[in-house]
């Protein structure tokens, strides 16, 4: 018996070793996942900035003296006239003048500056301006402030400084400041070709084929203002022979 003593001490031992892990090497935890860097969102493109008047001019000064290219031709034919974000400009071909304070008023505003026309207006109109029975046709209203608008925007003068050219041929009541015509026709100018142009003298000659009137060839003349857009100086018959490059 005392043999079996060593014996069973050391398979005791053993199972003890084995139970309690003794000499095994535990498995290492698992790594935590590491964090994923945060999303950056793109930094988007600043947006391009629109000019605020979309019919400023868009050729360069050129020469004080020479014929327009084929670059700026198509400016004045298909951006600074016939275009129909400024309908009025086409309309300051619509009478001839020598100087900005000569321009027809009646021919220029002819169709109105797009105003609505209250029934106390019409019926003062009637009473004040007309006699008999009331026309039969849409009445157009003209407010001197437009009309300054459109006269400043286009010729640096208001209306106050023209020389009232056709000014009578509307109905004016004081009362709103303002122009009236009753007409059932139109004089929208709706397309003019520009042929031909030159620099002059610091000034811009166009030259155009009056298709509207059928009276013949035109010059109408424009100065580059501070503000950098064309203004008016004249509208004048020409011929022929006038045309640069002709």
């Amino acid at each position: 018996m005392r043999k079996a003593f060593p014996i069973f001490a050391a398979l005791l031992a053993a199972m003890l070793c084995l139970t309690s892990g003794c000499g095994q090497r535990s498995a290492p935890a698992p790594a935590e996942p590491s964090p994923e860097p945060p999303a950056v969102s793109p930094i988007p493109n600043p947006p391009k900035e629109e000019p605020e008047d979309r019919d400023q001019p868009v050729v360069e000064p050129g020469p004080v003296d020479g014929l327009l290219g084929e670059t700026e031709l198509a400016f004045f034919n298909e951006i600074y006239f016939n275009n129909e974000a400024v309908p009025l400009r086409n309309q300051f071909l619509s009478s001839t003048y020598e100087s900005p304070a000569d321009i027809d008023l009646y021919q220029l505003f002819y169709n109105g500056t797009g105003e609505d026309v209250s029934e106390a207006e019409r019926e003062t109109v009637i009473r004040e301006g007309y006699s008999g029975d009331c026309p039969d046709t849409d009445l157009t209203k003209c407010s001197a402030g437009a009309m300054d608008a459109a006269l400043e925007r286009s010729m640096d003068l208001t209306l106050e400084e023209t020389n009232r050219v056709g000014l009578d041929s509307f109905v004016h009541l004081p009362a709103y400041d303002a122009y009236y015509d009753f007409h059932g026709d139109t004089n929208v100018r709706p397309h003019v070709d520009i042929a031909a142009g030159e620099r002059k003298d610091g000034l811009v000659h166009l030259y155009y084929e009056d298709a509207f009137f059928a009276d013949g060839w035109k010059c109408v003349t424009l100065r580059l203002g501070e503000g950098g857009e064309y203004k008016f100086v004249s509208n004048v018959p020409c011929g022929p022979a006038d045309v640069p490059g002709a």
